[in-house]
């Protein structure tokens, strides 16, 4: 008789359930602490958008490519958060966008924000 690797005991699989509902909250509320920043930098803006150049690594069944994001703005219309890229005609829509892709966003968001702030205050001295 094949003995599966899944089986273990019930206790275990209990600890197992509630470590990846935790892991399921956490992500759930990353993902909604950064799309809250990204509207809301957005939002303090004008123009309602954010002009920057990120280049991404993208590996589809063509191979790999850089894919270059050059705007993140509010679209009046649909009042979704898209992102232009350069390569492409259409943008790409924030909430379809994973996780990971909104941190780098957002980081590079924080870190321009944070570095204007410091030039800003080292020209007054």
């Amino acid at each position: 008789m094949i003995k599966s690797p899944f089986i273990i005991n019930d206790l275990k699989i209990k600890n197992y359930d509630d470590m990846m509902t935790e892991v399921g909250i956490h992500l759930l509320h990353a993902e909604t602490l950064l799309d809250t920043l990204v509207k809301d930098v957005i939002n303090e803006k004008e123009e309602k958008a954010i002009d920057f150049e990120i280049i991404l690594a993208d590996h589809s069944e063509a191979g790999y490519s850089d894919m270059v994001m050059n705007r993140i703005y509010l679209n009046k219309e649909t009042k979704c958060v898209e992102i232009k890229m350069r390569e492409h005609g259409q943008p790409i829509c924030w909430n379809d966008l994973n996780l990971s892709m909104k941190n780098l966003i957002a980081n590079y968001i924080h870190i321009n924000l944070l570095s204007n702030e410091i030039y800003t205050n080292l020209k007054k001295h």
